[in-house]
């Protein structure tokens, strides 16, 4: 069976110590990714504001370098995507397509232009915020939505091929996006507040307007967006999956693991694992909802919106 993960912060990682794409002590590299049959990735090139070492826009250029680098290497396996053609044609040759999202939008703070230039880039998919207040809105934290400018940002995507992604984001925020937004909104790597009440975790309704919209949630592994433990069990992420799905529909669920972005003990401990889950899942659905919670939701979405 196919995987598609909504989320990984594999980019930034790499970056940061120096490493491959193509193997590392990570929880994603190409040959664990090859190793349980992915058939694509969404990579988040992710910059936390209180850094102060550059501007974020600088910060991206810099990760975005390098991983294009590591791309180059390994084209054999894997390329950057932005449209459905693309994906399909790599799909038939077995190869791995590289999406790419922004986890921070304080990147285009400087003019709807720079939105624009990230489009070029291949950017398919962006979040307004990461935990801190930004120029465009709160975060999942605190009580504010989105600003005057943060409102332009969600128009102008709607002209883009870029799509939103409301992981992180204020409550409110979300809500602000769903009226603004003409295309699917995802929550590319958050879980159900009524399963584990973190604020990073989503409301019945705003599961609900996702769903609506024609948009995705990807299930986090993180244990802390599960339960309150340093364990991230199948058993937990089983649940979570089961509670979005009973409430959203079977359209809605996809995985958004946050590998390499979190720090927790896993039962699934890298994406070569994968088998596991689709062990577990095939045990509880039948094959053809556990293609779409593995990837068949996500190829949906990008069929209809690439």
């Amino acid at each position: 069976m196919h995987v598609f993960d909504l989320h990984c912060d594999t980019a930034s990682l790499i970056l940061n110590k120096k490493q491959n794409l193509k193997q590392n002590a990570f929880h994603v590299d190409l040959e664990k990714m090859q190793k349980a049959n992915y058939c694509g990735q969404w990579f988040a090139f992710f910059v936390n504001l209180k850094s102060n070492e550059m501007s974020p826009l600088e910060k991206f250029n810099l990760m975005y370098d390098y991983f294009i680098n590591q791309i180059e290497q390994n084209k054999d396996t894997i390329e950057i995507v932005s449209s459905a053609k693309r994906y399909l044609e790599l799909k038939q040759q077995n190869k791995i397509s590289a999406f790419l999202s922004l986890e921070e939008g304080e990147m285009v703070k400087d003019g709807l232009h720079i939105i624009d230039e990230l489009e070029q880039k291949g950017i398919t998919l962006m979040t307004l915020t990461w935990n801190f207040k930004n120029s465009l809105a709160h975060p999942h934290s605190e009580a504010g939505g989105l600003t005057s400018y943060g409102k332009e940002v969600v128009d102008y995507l709607n002209t883009k091929n870029i799509l939103l992604d409301v992981s992180h984001l204020s409550d409110i925020g979300i809500l602000e996006v769903l009226n603004i937004s003409k295309k699917p909104v995802l929550a590319s790597h958050s879980n159900a507040k009524a399963i584990y009440n973190n604020s990073r975790n989503l409301n019945d309704e705003l599961i609900k307007k996702i769903s609506k919209s024609g948009g995705l949630i990807g299930i986090n592994f993180y244990s802390y967006f599960l339960t309150l433990s340093n364990w991230s069990f199948i058993d937990d992420i089983l649940k979570m999956i089961d509670y979005v799905y009973n409430l959203g529909g079977s359209d809605v669920v996809a995985l958004g693991t946050d590998f390499d972005g979190i720090n927790c003990n896993l039962e699934v401990s890298n994406c070569g694992e994968m088998e596991k889950l689709i062990d577990a899942l095939n045990k509880l659905y039948p094959i053809n909802i556990v293609e779409k919670f593995m990837y068949k939701n996500v190829e949906r979405l990008i069929l209809e919106n690439f």
